[in-house]
């Protein structure tokens, strides 16, 4: 029976308990894994009874899932609006990344220690991220990161509290949750995210609209019009710009089509490719060593900013993941009333609700 059991490392049970990959001790911190994924008692079901969206730690991580479905070639999203955690926290509140048969949009850069400016500058920056990036000019120690306030290690639900009341740990806020059979949505309060001398607002709504098309809607107010911002999508490889404000990214067997429909006349360009794999606004950060096996680290990024000038601005995307092989385009459109915002994707529609 031990033979068959693997935890999340690929290790087997007889190998933890063994000594082999560590002490005893701390192996069997993993014991309850072999009762929870082994209990004859517990029937087996179909994993699409699992639903297509779900919350985990609404107070805490605030980490949500969409899913196409549960088929092997189906797309999935996870996004993040939370707590500062642990150590190994890295500073990117609002990130999502999408996969569909192959990674899509992704975290740039790897974790290869902090030997070198590629974890603090990049990695655990938001320039590795799938997040709106806020750059001061007037300060000159401002490398576009979140806000950096946590410290500490919080490797219980203990130590978590501890540090939560000692330290100001929320950086994220999911203040909506819903799903129905047309959509499932989430929206996150993210001005926390930045120090409040740059950024007074940054909302974020994703709706995965028909559990197909994934719309992403963003509001942000910085505190003064000379705080720059920039949309940003990593990828593996370097995104098609087709015009007419689309893009396409491609990594077989997957493509992505990243629509911008706000605003209506955006800067879009690509950054990445020789010297620039691990760009934070134009400087490369390269890690001092190498990643582990297998791991592709991306080299690209799309950009898309804003001209107007001001302190407040609005961004909305349409992302539609398919297969490399589709070269359809889907028809899209919106319009705008007042509190009113709403979108189509072919023959289904999402209406956002916009604050006063």
């Amino acid at each position: 029976m031990t033979s068959i059991y693997h935890n999340g490392f690929g290790r087997t049970w007889a190998d933890q308990m063994s000594g082999r990959w560590g002490t005893r001790d701390y192996w069997s911190g993993y014991v309850w894994e072999f009762f929870a994924f082994n209990n004859p008692e517990v029937r087996s079901r179909p994993l699409a009874e699992l639903g297509r969206a779900e919350l985990f730690g609404k107070e805490s991580h605030g980490h949500v899932f969409f899913r196409e479905g549960w088929g092997p070639n189906d797309a999935h999203i996870f996004f993040k609006a939370g707590d500062g955690m642990d150590v190994h926290q890295t500073f990117n509140q609002g990130h999502f990344a999408i996969f569909k048969s192959a990674p899509l949009a992704i975290r740039g850069g790897i974790y290869a220690g902090k030997s070198s400016d590629h974890y603090p500058r990049y990695y655990s920056n938001v320039w590795s991220s799938n997040c709106i990036v806020f750059i001061d000019p007037d300060d000159p120690n401002d490398w576009g990161q979140q806000r950096t306030g946590r410290g500490g290690h919080a490797n219980s639900l203990k130590k978590y509290l501890a540090l939560k009341g000692k330290h100001d740990l929320e950086m994220g806020d999911i203040t909506e949750f819903e799903v129905r059979d047309d959509y499932a949505r989430a929206v996150a309060d993210l001005a926390k995210s930045s120090r409040a001398t740059k950024l007074l607002k940054w909302r974020r709504e994703l709706v995965w609209l028909g559990y197909k098309y994934l719309i992403v809607l963003d509001e942000v107010e910085t505190a003064k019009p000379t705080v720059r911002h920039k949309w940003l999508l990593h990828s593996v490889n370097q995104p098609k710009v087709l015009g007419g404000q689309v893009v396409q990214i491609d990594n077989a067997p997957g493509r992505l089509y990243v629509h911008t429909l706000l605003p209506r006349a955006a800067q879009i360009s690509t950054v990445g490719g020789p010297g620039h794999e691990f760009d934070a606004d134009g400087k490369n950060y390269p890690p001092g060593r190498a990643g582990k096996p297998g791991v592709r680290a991306g080299a690209w990024r799309l950009e898309v900013s804003s001209n107007d000038e001001g302190t407040r601005a609005t961004y909305l995307h349409v992302l539609i993941p398919t297969e490399a092989k589709s070269s359809k385009l889907f028809n899209l459109s919106f319009s705008q009333a007042p509190g009113e915002l709403r979108v189509t994707v072919g023959a289904v529609s999402y209406t956002f609700v916009r604050n006063k």
